[in-house]
């Protein structure tokens, strides 16, 4: 019971800190799937589409390596 607790929150601490791109993934993942629900729906899906745009731009910033805050890239100035 405690090793599943510490293996938990190693995980955790794992995938907040040090590589946070699978949870990135996964988000833009699930927000991939909504946008996918409304369009067929034929609702609004404009408010999940910006969201998707974020979160991508968010993952490719972390994979190259380039600081990413308040949606916009910050090349250092």
């Amino acid at each position: 019971m405690i090793i599943h607790f510490i293996a938990s929150k190693f995980r955790t601490f794992w995938e907040r800190y040090i590589d946070p791109l699978p949870a990135l993934r996964r988000e833009a993942e699930e927000l991939r799937l909504q946008m996918e629900k409304a369009k067929r729906q034929k609702k609004g899906s404009k408010e999940i589409e910006r969201a998707y745009r974020l979160k991508t731009a968010e993952i490719i910033a972390v994979e190259r390596g380039i600081s990413y805050r308040n949606g916009s890239l910050d090349w250092g100035q």
